[in-house]
């Protein structure tokens, strides 16, 4: 970022898309620059990523069907690739914690597949986590 002389500010999908936060006062060009470069970065990361796209209004405003969906997507992801997460001595999840049903569902899914103790789970905030701009620059805006 330095060599483009832009600023290290966190990645953060909307705000950096609206202007505010750590992006107030950046002018339009900047923050187009700022969100090439760092598309362009987490394209080069050895990474994959799933996304789960689901509209709350499919499921009737009832939060058990719309959990037990997103826990069945993250237990049939999870369990697709059970040898590659038993290959790590621990599995570290990361979330901010921005909604209590997703929170659920990731805590549900997780140990249902997984079912180790080698489980561990970290607040994340984008300020401090790369990965979890990452993980913003892809979640899917609506």
């Amino acid at each position: 970022m330095a060599d483009y002389g832009l600023p290290d500010v966190p990645f953060h999908a909307g705000p950096l898309l609206t202007g505010h936060d750590a992006y107030e006062g950046m002018s339009l060009s900047e923050r187009k620059r700022l969100l090439g470069l760092f598309v362009i970065m987490t394209r080069r990361l050895p990474i994959t990523y799933r996304t789960f796209v689901h509209r709350k209004s499919d499921f009737d405003d009832n939060r058990q069907r719309f959990e037990a969906q997103l826990k069945r997507d993250i237990v049939n992801l999870l369990l697709a690739h059970l040898s590659d997460f038993h290959s790590y001595g621990t599995v570290k999840v990361y979330y901010d914690g921005g909604q209590q049903i997703v929170t659920d569902a990731l805590r549900g899914g997780i140990e249902y597949a997984l079912s180790i103790d080698a489980i561990v789970y970290r607040d994340a905030s984008p300020r401090d986590y790369r990965l979890e701009q990452v993980a913003n620059c892809y979640a899917p805006l609506n």
